[in-house]
């Protein structure tokens, strides 16, 4: 079974979703978890997770 690691927090659903999509260009399948926030939207922190095993890349593609 796969663990998801997170590699990138924030409150906005918008920057959430630059950031899956930065992802998706480079190849790496990435979730936002933490989205749906009903009202609350800009309180909560969303996570951008990806697999485990492509967390180093991830990092090193947000690096960039």
């Amino acid at each position: 079974m796969s663990e998801f690691v997170s590699v990138f927090k924030t409150t906005s659903a918008n920057e959430a979703e630059i950031i899956k999509n930065t992802l998706a260009a480079a190849g790496i399948e990435a979730f936002i978890d933490g989205e749906n926030q009903a009202g609350f939207s800009g309180i909560f922190e969303i996570n951008v997770v990806v697999d485990s095993e492509q967390e180093s890349a991830a990092r090193e593609t947000l690096a960039q």
